[in-house]
């Protein structure tokens, strides 16, 4: 049943409007909870702030100092806020705008701070009379009760003639004064809110710590390979505890974006407070796991990829050109993980044609975003429309100076005589050529709507080059 069916036969029945209709503002008229959002993302961006404050509340045993903390909590965030942008139940919110036409009276009675009364007012014009907690009361449970009692009596409205709306998390006090509908919490779907937020389909780009397995050979080769699996899990979890908080922090951005308002934290299925607190269970369990299991030295490269991951979500993302050099250094990070697990020393020419590459998938990707514009708002990058060609061309160098470091590394390295001699590890380079300059081509089309590997291994013919050459290699290594 939907929510407005729901809403419909718990609603005071009768030809008269409904006299008044209290609505919650929490996980109700918006998908998401603003104390907790605010949070998550001070903790990310002022943590020695936030841990103040709540050493200050934990500290005082009066109510009202910690009450304080939610209401500096608002404070801090509410120039973060863009509220008209903040996901809300829009079957709702015009359900309520109908009562409104018909006469019925609206009030917001909501636990939030009313530090955030003034954008709510612009934000839902159609609101009446607001509810909130204030510097001296915390309007949850049977204070709210009360509040809604009090406005009911000054207001004249008889409470047999009135609706609440709210959550089940908050409001089970209020069920006893007045008609009300608790909407159900979101954790029923965490789990899978949760497994979308992490973005396995990205742990793809991950496989590229199984690359220096086709530079080593002997005895140690199936045991090194076994490390490998679990670096590659590893990596990937961490992986996944950066998309996490690299949500959290591009909340707002991601709200008004065409493809990416459909997160789960974007669009309210996920709270913002328990995605921080899985990414640290994402980024600190696997740390454990490696330190134990893989070592020091395999742990401190995941760590150096932890940190560039952060930098570039807090920084680097936000500066153009910087971005690319960025994402490509990531890539040839995990590589560098494979060459510490399977002892390998990969050649300088071969670091560089894989650097080369990435920078050259990167620029790609921003210029497939530059020709879906609409799609892609690439300001918060600092980008603008005159970079479209200059990143353009910086993908087409990369692509070509991959292909000349590749023909140096199968020249000059010695490593590469181990896939045997003569000229046929030639035939590898016009093969990846062929398979880069078909994503170049996707990306000026605005045919690449994803990351670049993901549409390599979408696209037949890229799919069967790459196969045929990874096959191709592993032969002459035998």
């Amino acid at each position: 049943m939907s929510l407005i069916n729901q809403i419909d036969e718990s609603a005071p029945s009768g030809k008269r409007p409904i006299g008044a209709i209290f609505i919650d503002l929490d996980d109700t008229l918006l998908r998401l909870d603003l104390f907790r959002t605010g949070i998550a993302r001070l903790a990310l961006r002022r943590p020695f702030f936030l841990i103040q404050l709540f050493l200050s509340g934990i500290s005082s045993r009066s109510g009202l100092k910690k009450q304080g903390v939610k209401r500096s909590v608002a404070l801090a965030t509410i120039e973060d806020l863009e509220l008209e942008s903040i996901p809300k139940r829009q079957e709702l919110a015009t359900w309520i705008q109908d009562r409104k036409v018909e006469g019925s009276k609206i009030v917001i009675c909501s636990a939030a701070s009313d530090v955030y009364m003034p954008f709510l007012q612009a934000a839902f014009p159609w609101i009446d009379s607001y509810l909130m907690s204030s510097n001296e009361l915390n309007l949850t449970g049977v204070a709210k009760a009360t509040a809604i009692k009090k406005w009911a009596e000054q207001n004249a409205i008889d409470l047999e003639d009135a609706f609440f709306i709210g959550n089940v998390r908050d409001d089970a006090e209020v069920t006893g004064v007045i008609n009300s509908l608790l909407i159900p919490r979101k954790d029923a779907h965490v789990v899978k809110s949760l497994w979308s937020a992490m973005r396995p389909e990205q742990w793809s780009k991950n496989l590229l710590v199984f690359v220096p397995a086709l530079f080593v050979s002997g005895e140690s080769w199936t045991e090194a390979f076994q490390d490998s699996i679990l670096a590659f899990l590893l990596l990937s979890l961490i992986a996944s505890g950066t998309y996490l908080v690299n949500d959290i922090l591009d909340l707002h951005s991601d709200i008004k974006h065409g493809i990416k308002s459909s997160r789960s934290i974007a669009a309210g299925r996920l709270d913002a407070l328990t995605a921080l607190f899985a990414s640290l269970f994402l980024v600190v369990g696997p740390l454990a796991i490696s330190y134990l299991s893989l070592g020091p030295l395999a742990t401190g490269v995941l760590l150096f990829y932890l940190s560039g991951n952060i930098l570039y979500s807090v920084k680097f993302k936000k500066v153009a050109i910087v971005d690319l050099f960025a994402l490509a250094g990531l890539y040839v990070v995990r590589v560098i993980l494979g060459s510490v697990i399977f002892a390998s020393q990969p050649s300088v020419w071969f670091i560089s044609f894989l650097f080369f590459s990435f920078l050259g998938l990167a620029a790609a990707k921003r210029t497939s975003e530059f020709n879906n514009s609409g799609i892609t708002d690439l300001k918060s990058r600092n980008y603008t429309p005159k970079d479209s060609e200059l990143v353009s061309e910086i993908a087409v160098g990369a692509i070509f100076g991959a292909l000349i470091t590749l023909s140096l590394y199968i020249e000059l390295s010695a490593q590469a005589a181990l896939f045997g001699p003569g000229p046929a590890l030639w035939l590898v380079v016009p093969a990846i050529g062929l398979v880069f300059f078909r994503l170049l081509r996707a990306s000026r089309h605005g045919w690449m709507k994803s990351d670049p590997i993901r549409w390599i291994l979408r696209d037949r013919l890229s799919i069967v080059v790459s196969f045929a050459t990874i096959v191709f290699l592993t032969f002459l290594r035998l």
